[in-house]
């Protein structure tokens, strides 16, 4: 207030010291204007508007959070579904060098105990 200039403080004092009847003078013209110190001023809202902002700002949040959760959820479906693709093929490249190591052990069988005729 007192950048403000609405109220002037003693010349050359510390702490500043403003006279009271300057206090008491503002004190009186903030009644009659009806208008209250800035920290002590409100919204404007009443009890039940502020109410409905804080739950649709909470609904709004839940459903932010529902929405990521949900997004993440299907980004791991979509990776299990690719690793469980990926799983399936390294068992068949196992299944196949099984079956080519078993025709190999089965061809150096017959080549070692083979006769020559």
């Amino acid at each position: 207030m007192i950048t403000e200039g609405k109220l002037v403080p003693l010349s050359d004092t510390r702490p500043l010291q403003i006279p009271a009847q300057q206090v008491h003078e503002l004190r009186e013209q903030l009644k009659t204007q009806g208008a209250r110190p800035a920290a002590q001023q409100g919204t404007g809202l009443t009890f039940e508007q502020v109410k409905e902002l804080i739950e649709s700002f909470t609904q709004k949040a839940l459903e932010s959070a529902a929405a990521q959760q949900q997004q993440a959820l299907s980004e791991q479906q979509q990776q299990a579904q690719e690793l469980k693709q990926e799983l399936a093929a390294q068992r068949e490249r196992v299944r196949e060098l099984e079956q080519e190591l078993a025709t190999q052990k089965q061809q150096q069988k017959k080549g070692f105990f083979h006769r020559k005729k």
